[in-house]
């Protein structure tokens, strides 16, 4: 070949060697095909030509264009294996670059097996080939309208029309060009506009997938990115078992018969309605890359998402999770690292099981939700995510006396589009830390009632650990008179004198006996935490003997020494650092404040006594802005943003992004004047 013409925009290369056959001045097709690949027997395919070893060898010397440019830019070759694993794709490459590929590549890309027909005429666009003509003085055909199914011009989101030059011809050898006699305008089917619409989202999704270099990924990939996305959507339980009926019927719904009916993807049609599962199952096999599409608009997954992102379903969010123990020092911080997660058939509920190193235990549920569901829009297909928040920071086990019953915990779900609507957590086992605080709490004489809202309980339960299951009306004279006549005495009966009881009360004394002789400089809290178990049990079955032999309560005065000059110089670098932060973050500015500064540098008010800070507050005074000052820092960033966008340094455009309101809008508008007179701009 003594020259080759340069492939244009999106141009395919069948449409490539067209304009080189016309250009050559050769009449005879076989001639002009031999010229091009080295063998006369070769064709003129479309979608994914073979033998390109040979059309590089016969370029002209210097040639910039290699196999992979002519497969990846101007083939269907990205569209076809996008979808499959990358040994497979790998091989449809190399049978493309050799002589032998032919109707291999078809075969191995799953085409021939998938049932939907390919293209029978090559098709164009009225707009781009009148630009095109216009622009290069001759139309060409474009890769993407030539992609199966793809029904309108991604540009300029109108239909395409069908030419008169047939993609599997009369003479197998024969490249024709787009030209005025054989892409002439003809009459098309009506499509609602809404079809339509859906239409053109497709062909844009054809079109990143064409021009983007996704990562080829196993069949299992995209099986189980789907069945976990279900999962999300709840069209499947948490063991993958996916709700078909409500699957269907939502996909139907949200595309419509007609669109479907022109995908030749109806899930209903017995022919076509399989699709959806073989895709989604676990032996999944190739399948037509428009309905890996079309599958991915409906559940909201953008490409890059499917492609490279991983979905993993957790119900819950991810860990580490709050503990609910409001005895615990660790209160609602996030200390749970594990959580067993189990599915409920009977309800349909996805259940989670969360424990604590404190002995607190809760359970979380998940409830499938009934009714109507809520068709997301072509635009997203994206539903809101949960987001779950503890209602009551003062831990949200509420008592009887709130209306929720004890062993559960008030969850407020939000979720976009969504009414708030309440859950429950329901506490499996409070542990011993728990019941160690309320027994803390009867010592100090403190009544049921109170126990029970600082500790978000039902007062049945805290009366359970302070009168045991004996009462006082069942005990003898003598020890009744005794119990009176110790004022806050609280006599607990837990079992009876069995000889098992015996046996566990004077294997708890002795053991208690020991950690208070090991420790004699201990008070009450430590001996406690040193013998957990055992503490706990005296106090419930044998309090009396536990309060005899074991020390009175010991006041300790805290130490309150803190060599304030040092801290003063800790906290004046840290508070520099965060104030260095503040005016180097690329967001929109904030007004720096006392509060904005404990707010980024996470101090608490205890850290932040300025009146023994002598230095971090001078530095502090020194950097508080005016609101005026903000606003010269917000014109500043205005500009730099304005520039990374290509806008134009307007008054109406800085002011504008700073949002500055009525107040100090005068005094703005001429500083903006200033600076822009500074640039040079007016």
């Amino acid at each position: 070949m003594h020259f080759f013409p340069n492939p244009y925009n999106d141009e395919i290369l069948y449409s490539v060697l067209a304009r080189y056959s016309v250009r050559c001045g050769i009449i005879s097709h076989k001639t002009i095909i031999e010229g091009i690949f080295g063998k006369a027997s070769a064709r003129a395919v479309m979608e994914l030509p073979f033998n390109i070893n040979g059309l590089i060898s016969n370029l002209p010397v210097n040639s910039p264009y290699t196999g992979d440019v002519f497969i990846y830019n101007h083939t269907l070759y990205t569209f076809f294996t996008a979808f499959l694993p990358p040994e497979r794709a790998e091989g449809i490459k190399c049978l493309m670059l050799e002589e032998s590929g032919g109707s291999k590549a078809y075969g191995k890309a799953g085409i021939l097996g998938s049932r939907l027909p390919l293209n029978e005429y090559m098709k164009f666009c009225p707009k781009c080939f009148e630009e095109d003509t216009a622009q290069y003085g001759e139309g060409y055909w474009h890769r993407i309208h030539q992609v199966p199914f793809i029904m309108v011009c991604p540009l300029h989101e109108t239909l395409l029309y069908d030419s008169t030059v047939l993609v599997r011809g009369h003479n197998p050898q024969a490249y024709i060009p787009a030209n005025g006699d054989n892409c002439r305008v003809n009459e098309l089917p009506y499509y609602k506009p809404d079809t339509i619409k859906k239409f053109i989202n497709i062909s844009k999704d054809v079109q990143n997938l064409l021009e983007s270099s996704f990562p080829n990924k196993p069949f299992t990939w995209f099986a189980k990115q789907y069945v976990e996305r279900f999962k999300e959507l709840e069209y499947a339980n948490i063991n993958g078992r996916v709700y078909w009926d409500d699957l269907v019927q939502d996909f139907k719904d949200f595309y419509g018969e007609e669109f479907l009916n022109a995908m030749q993807s109806n899930i209903e049609d017995k022919g076509q309605g399989q699709w959806i599962r073989e895709v989604t199952h676990s032996d999944a096999k190739a399948m037509h890359p428009i309905r890996h599409l079309l599958l991915a608009r409906f559940l909201g997954l953008s490409l890059d998402t499917l492609f490279n992102k991983e979905i993993c379903y957790k119900p819950f969010g991810d860990g580490p999770w709050l503990c609910l123990n409001p005895a615990a020092d660790h209160f609602l911080e996030p200390v749970i690292k594990d959580v067993e997660i189990k599915y409920r058939r009977r309800n349909k509920n996805t259940n989670g099981f969360f424990r604590c190193g404190c002995g607190f235990e809760y359970m979380r549920s998940v409830a499938r939700k009934q009714g109507e569901r809520v068709i997301r829009g072509e635009s997203t297909g994206i539903r809101g995510k949960e987001d779950r928040v503890i209602r009551d920071k003062g831990m949200g086990i509420r008592s009887k006396e709130t209306g929720v019953r004890d062993g559960e915990v008030e969850i407020e779900d939000r979720e976009a589009g969504c009414e708030e609507q309440g859950r429950f957590v329901r506490v499996v086992k409070y542990g011993h830390v728990w019941e160690e605080k309320v027994l803390e709490l009867i010592d100090e004489g403190v009544s049921d009632e109170e126990i029970a809202v600082r500790l978000n309980a039902d007062v049945r339960k805290i009366r359970g650990f302070n009168r045991g299951k004996g009462d006082r009306d069942n005990m003898g004279e003598d020890e009744r008179s005794k119990g009176e006549g110790v004022k806050g005495t609280r006599i607990i009966e837990t079992l009876d004198n069995s000889i098992d009881f015996i046996v566990k009360r004077q294997k708890y004394r002795e053991e208690w006996l020991r950690v208070v002789g090991e420790n004699p400089d201990k008070g009450r809290v430590e001996l406690r935490r040193l013998g957990k178990y055992t503490c706990t049990w005296l106090c419930r079955n044998d309090r009396e003997w536990w309060e005899k032999n074991t020390p009175a309560k010991k006041y300790v005065q805290a130490d309150n020494t803190v060599d304030w000059e040092i801290r003063d110089k800790e906290i004046l670098q840290h508070v520099k650092q965060t104030v260095q932060e503040i005016l180097d973050s690329e967001e929109k500015p904030q007004r720096i404040s006392l509060r904005l500064v404990k707010t980024k540098s996470g101090l608490k008010s205890f850290d932040l006594q300025l009146d023994k800070l002598p230095l971090t507050k001078a530095f502090i005074d020194s950097a508080i802005e005016t609101p005026m000052d903000l606003h010269k820092r917000s014109i500043r960033w205005a500009i730099n943003k304005l520039n990374e966008e290509g806008k134009a340094l307007t008054i109406t455009n800085i002011t504008a992004m700073t949002g500055v309101g009525n107040k100090y809008r005068k005094q703005v508008v001429e500083e903006i004047k200033r600076v822009l007179e500074g640039l040079g701009k007016r």
